[in-house]
């Protein structure tokens, strides 16, 4: 792999992580709407 495109993942990565964080956010807060 060429090391100018592992760099450029590695770059996105934070946004990747926040990105998860918010759609786990979303579906534990829409589950807990469900449930009620």
């Amino acid at each position: 792999m060429p090391r100018r495109i592992l760099v450029s993942t590695v770059g996105k990565m934070p946004k990747i992580y926040a990105l998860l964080f918010e759609i786990r956010a979303f579906f534990v807060s829409y589950s807990a709407k469900c449930e009620r």
